[in-house]
């Protein structure tokens, strides 16, 4: 701890501050690494194993997944990842629990003084990367989940580093689907039952629980049914998850071509007999077009709304869009008033899909 004790507000307002920097250079990055380890030289003990996974939704539900078995199993973890929704505290969790404001706040303090020290700067995502690092060093956990794409030379004198399967590599069946659960099987696995929806869900199990021998190496054991009970609870993931059964909610962090493919055959699988409102909020790295020509003809209207993130495009520049090739569309300007739109033309057994970023669907999610 510094000269004065940062407060909530005050860290939040620091990693703001450092958003929109995306071109800070990886040697600052390396060089605050360095200072964290010498720092917490004395609490970063042996024995821990960092398994980094790709990043993308399914990378994001394998970590969830994994994060509760290792619960049910009595390992203790630290869990980093920047897609989780709701509360922002949430991309960082210790023991499945929010990491608490008070380690946030000393972390943040210690790589910002650092930082002003020797005069270089973060983007918010190495930013974050840090705090995970610091906080996994100083807690009793054993394993750190995370989509960084960590390096052997990076790590902490005395910690292991696992990268889980490649998603191509995956090879599975799905037996039983509907809008509340879905069976698969994988590999000798039979009956993953699953309480996520999407496609994403299914390969983020499969990657689950094809790292659970590399991680017994390593002694870190866990039982299949551990793995079963976890994946049987509902996560709330950008990658369609759902957030409300009535009426049925759905939301998605698609905003590229490859991902909208995805969306649309997760739509014919999982929704296909329902009528489909869509609210959808783009930003300026969203590729409108591609989107547009899959995604659209799906609902039966769209109600567009501006994301609360600066890159936002306004509500109304993004239904001119929509216009031009579905006339059903209606510009909003925010989400409470998407949400009496929808509570107005929803038909009982129809579905919400929500599509924007995770600031937008975090937004929707604290709304319903």
């Amino acid at each position: 701890m510094g000269l004065y004790e940062m407060n909530y507000k005050q860290c939040i307002e620091y990693i703001e501050l450092n958003s929109a920097d995306t071109d800070a250079p990886e040697s600052g990055l390396e060089r605050c690494r360095e200072y964290l380890q010498s720092s917490y030289a004395g609490d970063a003990v042996s024995g821990k194993t960092i398994l980094s996974f790709e990043a993308g939704f399914a990378g994001s539900l394998a970590m969830a997944y994994l994060e509760q078995a290792m619960k049910l199993a009595g390992v203790k973890t630290v869990l980093f990842s920047p897609g989780e929704l709701g509360e922002y505290r949430n991309r960082w969790r210790v023991h499945g629990k929010l990491l608490s404001q008070k380690s946030l706040c000393d972390t943040v303090e210690t790589i910002k003084e650092y930082a002003e020290k020797e005069g270089i700067s973060f983007s918010r995502r190495q930013m974050e990367f840090l705090v995970a690092e610091g906080v996994f060093a100083q807690s009793d956990a054993k394993v750190l989940l995370t989509d960084y794409a960590y390096k052997p030379e990076q790590m902490f004198d005395g910690w292991e580093l696992l990268r889980d399967l490649e998603a191509p590599g995956i090879d599975y069946k799905v037996m039983k689907v509907n809008s509340k659960r879905q069976v698969v099987e994988f590999d000798t696995y039979k009956n993953i039952q699953l309480g996520t929806l999407g496609t994403e869900a299914i390969v983020g199990a499969c990657r689950a629980l094809a790292v659970r021998q590399r991680l017994s190496k390593q002694g870190i054991k866990l039982e299949e049914k551990h793995l079963h009970e976890a994946m049987e609870e509902a996560y709330v993931t950008a990658g369609f998850g759902k957030v409300s059964a009535k009426p049925l909610s759905v939301v998605d962090g698609a905003e590229s071509g490859e991902q909208v493919q995805r969306l649309a055959l997760d739509v014919d699988r999982y929704l296909s007999e329902k009528q489909i409102v869509l609210i959808w909020g783009a930003t300026k790295e969203t590729e409108i077009e591609e989107m547009l020509l899959v995604l659209c003809g799906k609902a039966s209207c769209v109600i567009t709304v501006a994301p609360p993130v600066r890159n936002r495009i306004p509500s109304f520049d993004l239904a001119s869009q929509v216009m031009e090739q579905y006339p059903a569309v209606t510009a909003v300007d925010s989400l409470e008033e998407a949400k009496e739109i929808v509570s107005m033309i929803l038909p009982k057994d129809g579905a919400v899909l929500v599509v924007g970023c995770s600031e937008l669907l975090s937004a929707w999610m604290d709304i319903i």
